[in-house]
């Protein structure tokens, strides 16, 4: 029953549709990627679902006029913004940079176990979700309307000192794992991660003094990384910096 959502299956088609009931007036709302300082328009004449493709529907559920945008980094680690919901007006709010107006959010426990839950069973590190909070009594539920994979943050300077810290113990650790012997940020990530190649869990990592910078390309990489290549960043490393066992 309306009002409820259309969403294209193909991920990458964000023509979405929510249709109304006739006691509220019926119409249909256009949901799309945003075009200057649109991200919807209402029709009040549509009222049939598209036939020319497939869709996949949802429960239609009222928020407080805002969307909630999650990123994480590993299970354990994850940023969230909040934004204008596009369902309200359709008016994108931008800052004076022309970016879109987004504030930072505290997540609740049952929100941080969903971000937890989502990495483990979409085994992906680096994703980006959407949550909708909607208020039922004297609860605010939260409930998961998108998944989207190798997602980051659009501006924020310490998300990504986060994010390059994370990923570069990861690779390190999981490329060279003996070298590293106390707690750090990827302990709680390897040992929880489902890894093909599970490592001795009584190992504890550390980057010690080394700092390096990661580049993620997400549709192309000119350069190719290759294990020997990581391991030489070990072989030349001073032996002031080695940890004695």
């Amino acid at each position: 029953n309306k009002p409820f959502v259309e969403k294209p299956v193909d991920a990458d088609n964000h023509n979405i549709a929510i249709y109304y009931p006739t006691s509220a007036g019926g119409g249909c709302k256009k949901l799309f990627r945003k075009i200057g300082d649109r991200s919807s328009e209402f029709y009040p004449d549509i009222n049939e679902v598209r036939r020319n493709g497939s869709y996949i529907y949802e429960e239609f559920v009222e928020t407080q006029g805002t969307d909630v945008k999650m990123y994480t980094v590993g299970p354990d680690y994850g940023h969230a913004e909040a934004r204008k919901s596009p369902t309200v007006d359709g008016k994108v709010e931008r800052n004076s940079d022309g970016k879109e107006v987004r504030f930072p959010v505290i997540l609740t426990l049952r929100e941080k176990e969903i971000a937890r839950r989502i990495v483990l069973g979409f085994k992906q590190q680096v994703c980006g979700f959407d949550l909708l909070r909607v208020q039922e009594g004297d609860s605010l539920i939260s409930y998961v309307c998108d998944v989207n994979g190798w997602s980051f943050v659009k501006n924020s300077r310490k998300y990504y000192d986060d994010c390059a810290q994370i990923l570069t113990e990861h690779m390190l650790a999981a490329a060279k794992p003996t070298m590293f012997r106390v707690f750090s940020t990827v302990n709680p990530l390897m040992t929880t991660m489902e890894d093909p190649h599970p490592l001795n869990k009584s190992r504890h990592y550390c980057m010690e003094r080394t700092s390096l910078t990661i580049g993620a390309m997400r549709n192309s990489c000119e350069d190719r990384i290759e294990r020997p290549r990581v391991d030489s960043l070990f072989e030349e490393r001073p032996k002031s910096l080695t940890m004695d066992s």
